[in-house]
This record gives C-alpha cells, structure tokens and sequence, in this order.
C-alpha cells in the first residue's frame, strides 16, 4: 500500500513523560493522521484493555498504581490499520487523589443533594455555577522561580505540587466532583484549556469556548478566562454567539455619543469626561490592560429559558479600585444590553473581581451606584 493510514502527531496534556495520572480523573489523547477517516483508541492498565475506541478514559480506584498505555489504530474503508498500530505508554502510574479532609465531605454533601434533587419530579429546579480562579501557570512558576522564599505568594506549597502537569488534571477533577451546569475559570492558561480544559471536559458533556487576555499579537499574556455550559441541561451554541469583549473597545464604545444618548445610564457620560479630563487614566484602560469580558446566552433544553452568563477577571493592583469600578460599570451595561436582546433573560455575572465584600466594586454591583465620596475607590 503506497498511502497507508498513518498517524502524524500524537499529543495529551503535559506529555506521556511529564503529566500525572490520577483515579476519577479523565486523561485524552488526541492525535492527526492521514490517508485515514479515523482512529482507534484503546487503553490498557498494565497490559489489560481496559477501554476500547475512546480518546478519553477516566482511570478507577482499580487502576491505581498500574501502568497506562494506549495503542492507536488509524483505518479507513478497505484497511482495518493492521501494521500501522502505534503505543504509548505514559512515564507516571497512576496515583490516588490526595486526601482533603477539610474539603471532601464537604463537597460530597453538597454534590449529594444535588443528585437528590435531580431525582425528584421534574428535574432539577436550580442551575448550579461554579466560578474558580485556578491560577495561571505562568503566574505560579514565575513565584517558584524567585530566589527568596519570603517573596512567594505560595511559599507554603511544595514547588511538585504547584507544577501544572500535576495541579491542573486535579482541578479538573474537582470541577466534575461539582455536576455543575456553568463553569466560569479565570487565570486559564491557554494551552491547558486547549490541551486538558477543552478535551476533558468535551468528553464529559460539556461546550465552552477561551478568551485570551492581553494588548495586541505581540502580548507576553497567554492566560484569560473560559465559560463551559453542560450539554445535559443547555443547547449546543454556535461559535459566533460565543463572545468576547475586550474592555478598552467597550469604552471607546459607550464613550461614545450615539451610545450615550441611546443609553438611560447617564453615568457613561461622567465616565467618559472623567478619561477626557486624565490622559493618563486613558493610555492605562486603553493601551496597557487587556482584560476581557465573556458572554454567552444559554438556553436551558425542554424549558427553552434563556441565561445570559457572563465572566471576567479584574485588575488585580490593590491601588486600582477606580479601574476596578469603571469596569463593572462597563461590564455591568454590555450585559443589560445582552439581557434587552433576548426578552429580559436573567444574568448570571461570573468572575475575580479582586474586591473585597465592601469595596466600591460590590457596591457598584449590589447597590447600581457608588457614592462620589467613596474614599478607598476614588
């Protein structure tokens, strides 16, 4: 045969050699080929299939301490792949979860009643969210690297337990311990949401899209937020109604005129003098801070009752509350817009907003105003 089915790449999270394997956890493999309309993917624990034809498989308590390995068989129509077979096999065994005490009844409680709930007439009568900041690696390992040990942010973490290749197939294990329906993440690393956010959670049930923080093509930023919705309880959404607002083309948005004068939020116009009064304020929004705003309407199956969720990560610089607060003032208008457009839909507002219960930012939120004497904002 002159073009058998070959397999081309074959990559999973972190590599065979680095990533961690743990019980009730997904692992996926993903591969390309060519000269073939698909591939076979079978597991094996110590040599004993355990998984036929699945890019995912989540090992048990029974495959702790156990090899895992995968054989790949590309095929097409005429060629079952016999002879182009690859394996691999991953350098770590697999490892029990790591006990959490304080965390786990907790947790498994919670995840009780929800299960409870489902149980009863009519399904669930509630959407269960679940927003978490799981910490970009790129911020972490830029702790690890400082010399003094009282500088870390995370000096009471052993630097193994920070390394993603083991912390990040962790927290993907528990966002599937929540059975939640909306999945907000900030401080998302891009490849771990392409190569182990996406993929994993894909093949669980779940749709979800990343966006990407930062000024322009050339920003050293490669982390950003993620929304992911359950399939069992929402619609499949088309990728162009998946959006991403950066903030500085909001401003330049409801700063403008035509907006403003559409608008019954006259504080967008106090807004826009306060920048024309402060270069300085301007260049920082406009030129130096990529932050975003996720946004994406749901619609519940069988109800047909639409959602709009939203999701963003905040400045984080304790000096920069009035950042903070032009941004929910801005977030919070893009999604009334949002609710307006699909009949009053309710909001759900996910996020870090680095702001403390009585900062000027949550009482933006909670009270729709913030008092012009607001001294630790202002």
């Amino acid at each position: 045969d002159s073009c058998p089915p070959t397999i081309t790449r074959v990559s999973t999270f972190g590599s065979f050699e680095h990533t961690h394997l743990f019980e009730r956890t997904p692992v996926v493999v993903d591969c390309e080929y060519m000269y073939a309309s698909r591939v076979k993917t079978s597991w094996y624990a110590n040599g004993i299939k355990v998984c036929d034809d699945s890019t995912c498989y989540t090992p048990s308590s029974n495959d702790v301490g156990k090899v895992l390995s995968v054989v790949l068989v590309p095929m097409r129509d005429g060629h079952g792949g016999a002879g182009c077979e690859e394996a691999y096999q991953f350098n770590r065994l697999v490892e029990e979860l790591p006990k959490m005490p304080g965390l786990t009844p907790l947790r498994d409680e919670w995840v009780k009643r929800r299960q409870d709930n489902n149980l009863q007439e009519g399904g669930p009568s509630s959407l269960r969210v679940v927003t978490y900041n799981i910490l970009a690696d790129q911020n972490a390992s830029r702790d690890v690297e400082k010399q003094d040990a009282s500088d870390r942010m995370y000096s009471h973490c052993r630097n193994e337990h920070i390394v993603k290749w083991r912390r990040h197939p962790l927290i993907v294990h528990e966002l599937l311990e929540y059975s939640a329906d909306i999945i907000c993440l900030q401080e998302v690393d891009t490849d771990v949401f392409y190569n182990l956010l996406q993929p994993a959670l894909k093949a669980k049930g779940y749709q979800g899209y990343y966006s990407q923080k930062g000024v322009g093509a050339t920003s050293s930023v490669q982390e950003g937020c993620a929304i992911l919705w359950s399939l069992n309880t929402f619609e499949s959404v088309r990728i162009p109604d998946m959006r991403t607002h950066t903030f500085r083309d909001m401003f330049v948005q409801f700063s403008c005129d035509e907006r403003m004068h559409k608008s019954q939020w006259k504080s967008l116009r106090d807004m826009s003098d306060l920048l024309d009064r402060h270069d300085h304020l301007k260049h920082v929004l406009f030129n130096k801070l990529g932050h975003v705003l996720q946004t994406v309407v749901l619609t519940q199956r069988g109800s047909g009752e639409q959602v709009v969720v939203g999701n963003t990560h905040l400045f984080f610089h304790p000096l920069a509350s009035h950042i903070r607060c032009l941004k929910m003032l801005i977030a919070c208008r893009q999604l009334e817009i949002e609710s307006h457009e699909h009949q009053m839909s309710p909001i759900v507002f996910c996020g870090d907003f680095n702001s403390h219960p009585n900062s000027g930012v949550m009482k933006l939120l909670l009270n729709r105003h913030l008092d012009s004497n607001n001294g630790s904002t202002w």
